[in-house]
């Protein structure tokens, strides 16, 4: 059964599966509501699924953490959490101080004298083990998915694309704009998913790479591609007509912005890599 266990969302199932099939004799995967058991040489659980600050696989911070213990009273040699999802390192801070102060009573050691204290799910998960009462957990690592070199991870989002039939993964962060979503992330994953036309942008003439087609073919390809594309848009392409800007000329600025060395990507076999340890 091997040394890994990977708890996953009922619809990450087959990236779960993916992941399971690509290490070889060392994992096996478990619906994340899966009772706790015995799995011999257990070391590390990966928790797969949709994510935000609020909860991982549809289960708060406090569920995960109490899920954590059932399975390490039963694998004394678990010490590794790995948290595969979107959103693991990006939080947005209560304005509500009395909340704050409620919510992270076991966080005000280690932030003695801030204003703000990091929410995102990384870190919830990694307070709870390291404040434990239970000297087992306190050791316990905890890895997830990295901060964003461009956009840090206060006030931050981000999507982990999947393609299930090339078995990778791309990581798309972006910013968030309280009230709406990221428009610039979303245009980013519209190019990476699909030749998506935005709402028109341009005065002269259409995106001329636009054909409305699923694309196809590796992740880490398609970011390639989406690179190359933007340039090339960059290069030949007006937005907006100097004499009559229209309502859209701000959208247009900031699609010729869009800066993709933030993104990664890569095969199921380097996912894990690009975790970092959450301290």
């Amino acid at each position: 059964m091997g040394d890994i266990a990977i708890l996953y969302e009922a619809d990450h199932d087959m990236r779960a599966i993916a992941l399971e099939t690509s290490l070889v004799n060392q994992a096996t995967a478990y619906p994340v509501d899966a009772q706790p058991c015995k799995q011999a040489g257990l070391k590390t659980i990966i928790f797969w699924g949709h994510g935000d600050e609020h909860a991982l696989c549809g289960k708060t911070a406090d569920a995960i953490y109490r899920l954590i213990k059932e399975w390490k009273k039963l694998n004394d040699g678990l010490d590794t959490i790995e948290i595969l999802t979107c959103n693991s390192a990006h939080w947005r801070p209560s304005t509500d101080k009395a909340d704050r102060a409620k919510r992270h009573w076991q966080s005000q050691l280690t932030h003695m004298g801030s204003k703000e204290i990091n929410d995102s799910f990384n870190k919830q998960i990694k307070r709870a083990l390291k404040y434990s009462s239970h000297g087992s957990l306190k050791k316990i690592h905890v890895k997830g998915m990295p901060f964003s070199g461009q956009t840090g991870h206060k006030n931050t989002v981000s999507i982990l694309l999947w393609d299930k039939d090339t078995s990778t993964w791309a990581l798309i962060p972006g910013r968030t704009i309280t009230g709406r979503s990221d428009q610039v992330m979303n245009w980013k994953k519209q190019m990476l998913i699909i030749k998506m036309k935005p709402p028109p942008l341009i005065a002269d003439q259409a995106w001329e790479w636009y054909d409305g087609e699923n694309l196809s073919g590796p992740l880490p390809d398609r970011l390639a591609k989406a690179i190359k594309l933007h340039a090339a848009f960059k290069k030949n392409h007006k937005f907006v007509n100097p004499k009559d800007p229209g309502p859209n000329a701000a959208d247009g600025r900031e699609f010729l912005a869009i800066d993709f060395s933030d993104c990664l990507a890569g095969s199921i076999h380097d996912l894990r890599n690009v975790l970092v340890e959450i301290h």
